[in-house]
C-alpha cells in the first residue's frame, strides 16, 4: 500500500510528494489523474535512492519548463543522476562504480594525492 512506502517520509516530505504528483499528473496525463499503485510503483523504484537526492530530483522536475515527454522515467533519470554525483564526495575521491576502468583510477588517486599534499614534483608530469 502507498501508506508502507511513505513510511520513511516526514510529513513535511510527504505534502511534498503529494504536490509532486498532482503537478506530474497536470503534465503529463490526459486524464490528470495518477493512480496510487502507479504512485506507489514509482515510490518503490526510488527506494533505493536517499530521501534527499529524492527530493531534490523532484524540486529539479517542478521548477523546470516541461513536456508531456517528461514523465515519471525522466524524474527518476534525474533522481538517478543526483545520487551518481552524490557518491562523488570530494575533489580526487571517486566512489563511482567504474572500478575496472585503470585510467579513471588512475586519476582518482592522483587527485587524493594532490589533496592532501603527498606528491612530489616529479611526479606532476603533462602527457599531451
Amino acid at each position: 500500500m502507498l501508506e508502507d512506502v511513505l513510511k520513511r517520509y516526514t510529513p513535511a516530505q510527504r505534502s511534498k510528494i503529494n504536490e509532486f504528483f498532482r503537478v506530474l499528473a497536470l503534465r503529463t496525463r490526459k486524464s490528470k489523474r495518477i493512480s496510487e499503485s502507479r504512485k506507489e510503483n514509482i515510490l518503490k523504484s526510488w527506494e533505493k535512492y536517499d530521501i534527499d537526492v529524492v527530493l531534490d530530483g523532484m524540486n529539479t522536475f517542478l521548477n523546470m519548463t516541461t513536456t508531456a515527454a517528461h514523465n515519471e522515467k525522466y524524474v527518476g533519470g534525474i533522481i538517478r543522476n543526483k545520487q551518481k554525483n552524490k557518491k562523488v564526495s570530494s575533489v580526487g575521491r571517486c566512489a563511482g562504480d567504474n572500478i575496472t576502468d585503470k585510467k579513471h583510477d588512475e586519476i582518482c588517486r592522483e587527485g587524493e594525492r594532490l589533496k592532501i599534499g603527498k606528491i612530489r614534483e616529479n611526479d606532476l608530469k603533462c602527457e599531451f
